[in-house]
């Protein structure tokens, strides 16, 4: 019974990495799985184990064999659901370190069971001392389990408390940071068209200060968990013309809390999932467009509807006005009915020219710049999409989107000076 006891114990401690790995992912694997319900345990179990090997008769191991027959016995019954448990995580998550636990815990409840065994053998040397320590070892287990998981349980939820306080927090920082970027380069892009030169500033200090244009939220602390960096790219001539807005979090590992970028093109990008630390949950980094504004203005859907009238109603022409597609919805309507709001643009419908019955134009025109979006764009009558950042309509004589948002792509042509290293631990 000694021996089963040492193996217990060790068992135990072979069994204490695989429980701290799985706190560290937010699951309990065992009993044993916080400080509290450990000491709880811990108690019975030495004083079963004093009592067997130091007693001077066979009373004072009858008594510790009956503790230990409490102990062991009430985790032999439990056993069976533990294992279940353990199993299913085991089977759909793949996770090694689940295997290595279900392992143990089968080695654990074997032990157990061999000493609930021996522990049955010893009420004959003395049947007194043996029912007495039963009901001691029970009485304690009776009362003690409810408390301490009642305590247990307010801990965590302490615990959990703290940790959406902390994520909000993140969150809130996480979207300061991008309006910051977002408004700053609204408020850029409309400096250099008012300029004559054509030039964005040197620095953000040259901007008119006002709502949008703080160039405040570069000064350290102004965003929470985010430093703001703002460089002026020169052309050969020595002009300003293009520049990077960063904003890098402090450290790695805050929830949510990624690195963004703009710069004269007028799109936002993020560094999705550049936060984690941890890569084995499938957090891979991937630079993302937040927001979207192609996607928001919901050109490429109204196009797929003009496409699918003249498949099914339009005898291969498109309508010669937007009304003929349907009633638009409350929130879509508008005065003219050649046009559609779809937040926070306005889609604008130009039917086919004379001469030409088979090609429109659509353009959506961004109505809240700096704020919901910068870019507004234009499908012309070539079928091709133009797009600008400067707050008016866009015309055939702005460039291109890139391929990127034509088929759906990670956009790779970002100059992202970030680590892209997951071992980096802070930028």
């Amino acid at each position: 019974m000694i021996l089963a006891l040492v193996l217990f114990a060790v068992f135990s401690v072979l069994a204490s990495p695989v429980a701290q790995e799985q706190r560290n992912r937010g699951i309990h694997i065992t009993v044993y799985a916080e400080v509290l319900p450990f000491a709880f345990v811990l108690l019975p179990y030495l004083t079963a184990f004093v009592l067997i090997t130091l007693g001077k008769n066979q009373k004072w191991i009858a008594s510790g064999a009956d503790v230990a027959l409490a102990l062991f016995g009430a985790f032999v019954v439990m056993s069976p659901s533990a294992l279940l448990t353990v199993f299913v995580w085991a089977g759909l998550s793949g996770n090694p370190m689940l295997a290595a636990a279900l392992g143990v815990l089968v080695l654990l409840v074997l032990v157990s069971a061999w000493i609930v065994w021996c522990a049955i053998r010893q009420m004959k040397n003395s049947s007194s001392a043996f029912f007495a320590g039963t009901c001691a070892a029970a009485l304690y287990l009776i009362i003690g389990s409810p408390a301490v998981n009642l305590r247990e349980f307010r801990a965590q939820q302490h615990a959990e408390a703290i940790h959406t306080a902390e994520t909000l927090n993140y969150y809130g920082a996480g979207a300061a940071a991008h309006k910051a970027i977002v408004s700053l380069t609204g408020c850029l892009i409309q400096y250099q068209a008012a300029r004559p030169e054509r030039e964005f500033p040197a620095s953000l200090s040259e901007i008119p200060q006002g709502p949008g244009c703080d160039g405040n939220l570069a000064k350290p602390g102004a965003i929470p968990y985010y430093t703001l960096t703002y460089t002026a790219r020169r052309d050969p001539t020595g002009g300003v013309a293009d520049f990077q807005l960063l904003a890098i979090p402090i450290k790695k590992g805050l929830d949510r809390v990624n690195p963004i970028l703009s710069d004269k093109r007028g799109t936002i990008f993020v560094y999705e999932r550049w936060f984690a630390i941890d890569r084995g949950e499938g957090l891979q980094p991937l630079i993302a467009e937040e927001p979207n504004d192609f996607l928001a203005s919901k050109l490429f859907s109204l196009r797929l509807e003009i496409t699918s009238f003249m498949k099914n109603s339009g005898g291969g022409r498109p309508p010669t006005s937007l009304s003929q597609l349907g009633p638009p919805t409350p929130d879509e309507r508008t005065t003219d009915p050649d046009s559609r709001r779809e937040d926070p643009y306005v889609l604008r419908y130009s039917a086919p020219r004379k001469g030409d019955p088979g090609r429109y134009a659509v353009s959506a025109d961004c109505q809240s710049y700096g704020d919901a979006c910068i870019r507004s764009f234009l499908l012309d009558y070539d079928g091709e999409v133009h797009q600008t950042a400067e707050p008016r309509p866009a015309n055939t004589q702005d460039p291109p989107i890139p391929d990127c948002e034509k088929f759906a792509q990670t956009c790779r042509d970002v100059d992202w000076p970030v680590p892209l290293s997951a071992d980096t631990t802070s930028p």
